[in-house]
């Protein structure tokens, strides 16, 4: 049966108008989102072990600069990337136990990229813009503050892929570069490489749907990963129960594992056409921000520490890199997996190589 015209125009102009309300509801979300004033520094996401202070601030990222004894000879500053996807703490998660608190404690000036929380209006930043422009802002603050006319970067995970990636689009202001279970060649034999860079995996309409990667969707993906996971985590809880020292740990590290972040959507969408898809660190032909990308215009050393069980980003992934860049890069293997080189029993093998490795950069320049 046909339907009467007028009543097909009302429900035309009803539809209209529902669309029209849902858009000006979005538009007053992302509006109050940008105007909404910084949180107090108590509600801040970082909640690493070392005391700290805020050398520099734009929108949402910070840098942060930890507090120690003071420092019996000047330094090439350190400054740390963490990934995008979760927060920076994890380098400082227990107080004396963290490669910050190593670096400290031993008198390096050591700073931290603090990414913050991003909001809908970030939505539209890219990933060449989070590399080229934040990382240099972040970067001149290191260096206007330690006095000094490079810095060092410390990445990890996709935090080093990003340190590379700036270093060899500025390579005058960065002195060493320490990449830390960081992902180079995405396509590799591991299972997050054969999910991201399949065909069936539509970025597009996943950021054009949701406007950005959500951390909840980030967190289950990789818990999918090792699907056992969990139960052999809460078993070691059981069993250790009676250890006050595995407990704290136990806590600490599961807070982190569960404070994520969204990631906005434009960066990620660039993200995994570039790395996982085309494969542009290996391949060639990466263009970030508008400007071309060479991996060996980077000439300084390179501390690659790679993670022998590491399921997220396999060893070959990031071995190759030797092959890509222009300076020396020395290999440390370390037999632990992705969160336990930079957290576990044998993370202390990394503090102790990473600090000695900066150290010989500081006494070069004096």
């Amino acid at each position: 049966m046909n339907q009467d015209p007028w009543h097909t125009m009302q429900q035309f102009i009803d539809a209209t108008s529902n669309a029209t309300a849902l858009a000006g509801r979005l538009a007053e979300r992302n509006i109050r989102s940008w105007l909404r004033p910084e949180p107090p520094a108590c509600q801040e996401p970082y909640q690493g072990a070392t005391p700290f202070e805020v050398i520099y601030r734009f929108d949402r990222m910070r840098v942060l600069k930890f507090h120690g004894c003071p420092a019996t000879r000047p330094g090439t500053p350190l400054l740390m990337i963490p990934s995008l996807i979760n927060r920076s703490y994890v380098l400082d998660l227990m107080e004396g136990g963290s490669l910050i608190a190593h670096l400290v404690q031993h008198h390096h000036p050591t700073y931290l990229l603090d990414w913050g929380t991003p909001g809908p209006q970030h939505d539209h930043l890219s990933f060449g813009f989070y590399i080229d422009e934040l990382m240099a802002l972040a970067t001149a603050a290191v260096r206007r503050d330690g006095r000094a006319d490079q810095v060092d970067l410390l990445g990890y995970c996709m935090g080093g892929t990003m340190g590379l990636l700036h270093a060899a689009l500025h390579p005058d202001r960065i002195g060493r570069l320490t990449l830390l279970a960081t992902p180079i060649n995405f396509h590799d034999e591991g299972v997050l490489s054969r999910w991201a860079s399949a065909p069936e995996y539509d970025v597009d309409r996943v950021i054009d749907t949701l406007g950005r990667m959500d951390s909840l969707m980030l967190q289950s993906s990789f818990l999918f990963l090792k699907p056992l996971s969990t139960w052999q985590k809460y078993k070691s809880l059981y069993e250790g129960a009676n250890n006050p020292k595995f407990t704290e740990s136990f806590v600490k590290l599961e807070r982190w594992l569960n404070d994520n972040v969204s990631v906005p959507g434009e960066c990620f969408r660039e993200y995994v056409r570039v790395c996982y898809q085309e494969n542009r660190l290996v391949e060639g032909g990466l263009v970030l921000n508008g400007k071309p990308v060479d991996l060996r215009r980077f000439t300084g050393p390179i501390l690659n520490v790679v993670a022998l069980k590491d399921h997220i980003v396999p060893p070959a992934s990031s071995r190759i890199v030797t092959r890509l860049v222009g300076g020396p890069v020395r290999e440390e293997l370390i037999d632990a997996g992705h969160i336990g080189i930079a957290v576990g029993s044998k993370a202390r093998q990394m503090f102790e190589t990473v600090q000695r490795f900066h150290s010989e950069g500081s006494e070069s320049t004096n």
